[in-house]
């Protein structure tokens, strides 16, 4: 169940639009019973009350790392590509050490 905080004067909570959607924060919970865990899309200004597993209302919100990459063209590399990459440029390496010294023998 959620309940609307009221809001401080400092923060000012809204929801994140880009590129006309609505992106509301994710949230970790944690029950201090069952020690479920589960993740909640709400306002900040919005706290959830009960374990959505037993039901207790000894919960708490968990730390969690934001990040943000508003720009979905630069992916990261995955792994496998990054070592092919490196495999590459390695064999072009021993390549050219071979020539070199086969030019100065």
């Amino acid at each position: 169940m959620r309940k609307q905080q009221p809001t401080g004067m400092l923060f000012v909570t809204s929801p994140i639009h880009f590129k006309g959607e609505v992106k509301l924060p994710i949230y970790v919970y944690q029950c201090g019973d069952c020690l479920g865990e589960w993740k909640e899309n709400h306002l900040m200004s919005e706290t959830i009350e009960e374990c959505t597993w037993c039901g207790s209302k000894n919960i708490g919100r968990k730390p969690t790392n934001f990040s943000y990459d508003g720009n979905k063209q630069t992916k990261k590399k995955k792994t496998g590509d990054l070592t092919k990459e490196f495999i590459e440029n390695s064999k072009e390496d021993l390549k050219n050490q071979k020539k070199e010294l086969d030019s100065s023998r």
